[in-house]
């Protein structure tokens, strides 16, 4: 996957600054707007992504090389409620939540 990679040319980056500051303020709409991974562009990101559509997340992004991909919504409800109907279809899905320190897998 790193061979595949071209740090020249992404048409959609995040940044540091502004994910820390997200995270500072407590702001998810900032903190999701910057989640970014480059791999995305190793894969067919579209496809990866288009169970997604339906539920309107505020970014989906490959975590590590991939393929996992995760989504961030608005509320815990939004991700609870996309995390079952994609089960219910096969998909091996969860939602998480995050806490002050780390995640639980619910």
């Amino acid at each position: 996957m790193y061979v595949r990679l071209d740090t020249t040319d992404y048409p959609k980056t995040g940044s540091i600054k502004q994910l820390l500051d997200g995270m500072a303020s407590d702001n998810m709409t900032k903190i999701a707007s910057n989640l970014f991974n480059a791999f995305e562009y190793c894969w067919d990101f579209e496809i990866m992504t288009s169970p997604f559509e339906a539920y309107e997340p505020q970014n989906v992004f490959l975590s590590g090389s991939g393929p996992t991909v995760c989504a961030v919504f608005n509320s815990k409800n939004e991700a609870e409620h996309c995390a079952v109907d994609l089960a219910d279809k096969g998909y091996n899905a969860f939602y998480a939540e995050s806490m002050e320190c780390g995640i639980e897998i619910v």
